[in-house]
């Protein structure tokens, strides 16, 4: 369970795309949540406090996608069945969203995939959400177990922990996201509370982990994280800075980062997976999202399967230039 106190203010503004500002205002919560049956607000429910239920996100998932980004929309269908009939892809889900004025659009953004990797913005969340009660936290030493057997990945990091070695709980969530570390992920993940991740995601009204192995979650689903950092209505402003500090060193700069202006900075994680097929081949599933600080700074989650993962990597660089280049000449 989530259990604690922020700052937040917030001003939702009722014009068309009601866009979530924070601005200040004390607030306890725990992972009972509510949200009205047309998806445009997120409250917190906290049986302590029966009479309030602050507003943690306003219009989260507007059902329609805004008319404003059909062009755009267009584009990526057909780039799309482009990659797809060329055998580049499987599939592909796409869902992108202007920070500036909450205007949204996607292409199978309904999709569902393993996240693998994405979700380690949940355990950075997570420990992020504890140092708030107990700043000290991040300074906790930690010895990775010298047996951890993690499964070889398939982007090797550039910096991993060392089986037997210790690092401080900072350490280890700047591998976890700038490299991508899997061995620092476990590590952090084994000393975290047991109902820390599910809480976090019941309280964001996103699926939990009933079954890990069988986990999977859209890229609309998986923006919510990424805007609700942006918008610093979960963790303080401090904390939702410090998260998105570390989402930009990710040293992946293949896919997402590839395909964007290079004077832009971009904070995101990517993901990949390797699928065994019922015929005995092998398939991957390799995804990136994250925010695109451009002049309008806007959220961007593509999600892909295929056969080859740099394939993979190369066509979501070539579907975020369509996107990058359509937000910059809005």
């Amino acid at each position: 369970m989530i259990s604690t106190r922020h700052t937040v203010l917030i001003v939702c503004t009722t014009a068309i795309f009601g866009f979530c500002f924070g601005v200040g205002a004390s607030l306890w919560f725990s992972s009972l949540t509510s949200a009205d049956k047309t998806g445009h607000t997120l409250r917190i429910k906290n049986l302590s406090y029966p009479l309030i239920k602050p507003l943690l996100a306003c219009n989260i998932d507007a059902q329609t996608p805004t008319p404003a980004l059909n062009d755009l929309q267009s584009l990526l269908k057909k780039a799309i069945d482009t990659a797809t009939e060329s055998g580049n892809i499987a599939k592909a889900g796409i869902y992108i969203r202007d920070l500036d004025d909450g205007s949204w659009t996607s292409v199978n953004g309904d999709d569902r995939y393993t996240p693998a990797s994405l979700m380690k913005i949940v355990t950075l969340m997570g420990y992020l959400n504890e140092a708030e009660n107990n700043p000290s936290i991040l300074q906790n030493r930690l010895t990775v177990d010298p047996d951890l057997d993690v499964t070889k990945q398939n982007i090797i990091p550039a910096l991993s922990a060392e089986p037997g070695k210790e690092y401080t709980v900072a350490e280890l969530l700047q591998m976890m996201i700038a490299y991508s570390d899997n061995t620092a992920s476990h590590t952090l993940i084994e000393h975290m509370r047991a109902e820390s991740l599910n809480g976090l995601l019941d309280v964001l009204e996103i699926p939990t982990f009933a079954d890990e192995a069988h986990y999977t979650i859209s890229p609309r689903l998986y923006s919510r994280l990424l805007r609700i950092l942006y918008n610093s209505t979960l963790l303080t402003a401090s904390d939702s800075e410090r998260a998105l500090e570390l989402l930009a060193q990710t040293d992946y700069r293949e896919a997402l980062v590839k395909g964007v202006d290079a004077s832009e900075t971009v904070a995101h994680k990517f993901g990949d997976v390797t699928l065994l097929n019922s015929d005995g081949t092998t398939s991957y599933q390799h995804h990136d999202c994250g925010i695109v600080y451009a002049t309008h700074p806007y959220v961007i989650c593509i999600m892909t399967e295929g056969n080859d993962l740099p394939t993979l990597a190369n066509t979501i660089a070539s579907f975020t230039t369509i996107v990058d280049t359509f937000m910059n000449d809005r």
